[in-house]
């Protein structure tokens, strides 16, 4: 796991520096750090209010999406896209 869930979180400078990276998704520097993880990368970007916070606008996760790589795929479920990058190899 990468950016940490269900009471685990990675490496402090690891997680601080990929947190900063990803959250420029879907950059090239972005994807390239998905693929050096080497694990299944599964992006999910949730479209509007969550908890109080605004997360993603529909226009925005869709401008997101249309920015993807060929080969990945993307589904939404609800109100989240789920965005499978592959497995990193």
């Amino acid at each position: 796991m990468v950016n940490g869930y269900s009471g685990f979180v990675p490496p402090e400078v690891e997680y601080r520096a990929q947190t900063e990276v990803f959250n420029t998704f879907p950059t090239g520097a972005s994807l390239t750090v998905a693929k050096e993880s080497r694990c299944p990368v599964i992006v999910v970007l949730n479209v509007g209010e969550r908890n109080g916070i605004m997360d993603y606008s529909a226009s925005e996760a869709s401008s997101r999406i249309a920015q993807l790589p060929s080969g990945t795929s993307a589904q939404l479920v609800g109100s989240a896209w789920l965005i499978q990058l592959g497995n990193g190899s």
